[in-house]
């Protein structure tokens, strides 16, 4: 009997297994522990994934950054000068050639609206033979300190002691200046005409 009941029990609980779900039957949740796990196991490998991504990175860094700092010296070392290097023979060529002479700076009076002129040795004039004494002495002491002679008459002009003069004026004691020449004046008294030169009779500063 026993063996009987046992047959009839497992054919119910086949039954069971095999029956559509009812209003009555107890639903089980289903188990979330595989899909966590499968989470987890996800992000896991994303952190590994990056980590060796960084060290590849910051290896090829470290490999490149050597060559950019030589690159960067290589050039100043090249540039730097070599003490003791002895200069070209072009060099000394040139520290041996004579330096070309400069030329002086020419002197400049202090008036040079005035030239200096040599005064010429006096002689005896023979148109102040017929003259009087006095009028010699007036005559020798004429001193230009200005003599301007043109073409037109009315341009000439002479400074004689200190007094402007033009032609046809009277100076002195009846002294008349007649003409004004290139070389100097032509002085009348009374019928006499006295040349008088310039450069004989300019005055001292």
């Amino acid at each position: 009997m026993s063996y009987i009941l046992d047959a009839l029990n497992k054919s119910e609980e086949e039954k069971k297994q095999h029956r559509t779900p009812g209003l009555n039957t107890i639903h089980q949740k289903p188990n979330n522990r595989t899909s966590g796990k499968r989470l987890w196991m996800i992000v896991a490998s994303a952190v590994v994934i990056l980590n060796l991504l960084g060290l590849i990175i910051w290896f090829v860094f470290l490999a490149e950054a050597p060559k950019t700092t030589a690159a960067k010296i290589d050039p100043l070392l090249t540039t730097q000068p070599v003490i003791g290097q002895t200069p070209p023979n072009n060099n000394r060529a040139l520290s041996r050639e004579p330096r070309a002479a400069r030329p002086e700076p020419a002197l400049i009076g202090s008036n040079p609206s005035r030239p200096v002129r040599e005064r010429p040795a006096a002689q005896p004039d023979p148109f102040q033979a017929s003259l009087s004494r006095q009028v010699k002495q007036e005559i020798s002491a004429i001193r230009f300190s200005s003599h301007i002679f043109a073409n037109d008459a009315s341009l000439r002009m002479v400074v004689i002691n200190g007094q402007s003069l033009r032609e046809g004026n009277r100076f002195g004691s009846g002294l008349l200046l007649k003409n004004i020449t290139e070389e100097g004046v032509v002085v009348a008294y009374q019928n006499n005409e006295v040349p008088i030169s310039v450069l004989s009779q300019w005055a001292d500063d």
